[in-house]
């Protein structure tokens, strides 16, 4: 989910888009996968209208991300 990621965040540093939420899966130090939601946003900017602070949020959204995936199954059958 890297090279989503990256997109997203050059976007928000060029000035593209003006704050984002992504949900991507990172890895666990004990190797299983996680689902993180991050919300992110520019707060200030230079003189040349680059980015000086970025913001973000993180949080774990596996739990919700395993119910759609049963709600999901659930519907198939």
């Amino acid at each position: 989910d890297r090279p989503g990621r990256i997109a997203v965040i050059g976007d928000i540093v060029d000035g593209r888009l003006p704050r984002a939420q992504i949900q991507m899966r990172v890895r666990h130090k004990d190797g299983h996968l996680v689902w993180v939601q991050e919300a992110l946003r520019v707060i200030s900017r230079d003189g040349q209208g680059r980015p000086r602070r970025l913001v973000g949020v993180a949080q774990d959204i596996s739990p919700v991300k395993a119910r759609e995936e049963e709600l999901e199954r659930l519907t198939a059958e």
